[in-house]
């Protein structure tokens, strides 16, 4: 695998693990909670036309 790819990959992980300890969504357009599910947008400034997309479920 690419190394400058695998930082990347790296990276991104770490900046949604650090991001989802927030309590607010921290630049993420939010599409609102359905039931215990909540979804949220962002697009990343990296040149990549993908934003990137996070779910996050509550489970008791």
């Amino acid at each position: 695998m690419n190394t400058s790819y695998q930082n990347f990959i790296d990276r991104c992980i770490i900046e949604v693990m650090r991001e989802s300890s927030y309590t607010k969504l921290k630049g993420w357009t939010s599409f609102g909670k359905n039931n215990d599910l909540d979804l949220a947008f962002k697009k990343l400034d990296d040149g990549h036309p993908l934003g990137l997309w996070k779910c996050s479920i509550e489970i008791e």
